[in-house]
């Protein structure tokens, strides 16, 4: 499998008629397979929850910081920064060089006198290149490889897990907290 593209979104859908309102998430993982390209598109459905693992998002927030170094924003703009996806290029390997991993950060950033966020796609660049300019921050090619894993698991059937409350329920519906026992009860 060779991923190549993986994106995400959340959007907030109001509940119908005063219910309450939930998020749904979307994920978009494009790859190649058996020289077939492959397009997984995911919504939340009660049925079967799209929600990767806290893990894959928590990527796409740590993407930022690379995102604010390729772009040359202020530091202090970091926390503006969403990165909703990635798309990936391949190389094929010369003599002089293995293969090349090249990489689109899709992200959008808060304005602050703007009614909408801004949209923007980064410049490719690569984990290695004869050029420095041309080449990813420093430490962000393990992060990627670390998203692209996820996302190989999120395509082989990898999602978040619910957390589910298993404490025993009294009959009136309260917890039941069970006593510690008696170390020198001997019956």
């Amino acid at each position: 499998m060779l991923i190549t593209k993986i994106k995400h979104c959340s959007k907030v859908k109001k509940g119908k008629k005063g219910g309450s309102d939930r998020v749904v998430n979307h994920v978009i993982i494009e790859f190649k397979e058996d020289n077939k390209e492959v397009v997984l598109h995911e919504y939340d459905k009660p049925s079967r929850p799209a929600r990767a693992t806290p893990e894959f998002y928590q990527i796409f927030d740590d993407l930022r910081v690379f995102v604010n170094d390729i772009c040359e924003f202020q530091e202090s703009d970091i926390v503006k920064i969403s990165v909703k996806g990635i798309s990936l290029s391949y190389m094929e390997a010369t003599k002089n060089s293995n293969e090349k991993t090249g990489v689109i950060f899709n992200s959008s950033k808060e304005l602050v006198n703007g009614s909408s966020d801004l949209h923007f796609c980064t410049p490719l660049r690569y984990d290695e290149h004869p050029d420095v300019g041309q080449m990813l921050p420093e430490n962000s090619f393990k992060v990627i490889e670390d998203l692209i894993a996820l996302a190989e698991r999120y395509v082989n059937g990898e999602r978040a897990q619910c957390e589910m409350d298993l404490k025993p329920q009294s009959p009136e519906g309260e917890e039941q907290i069970p006593e510690p026992a008696d170390e020198n009860d001997n019956d």
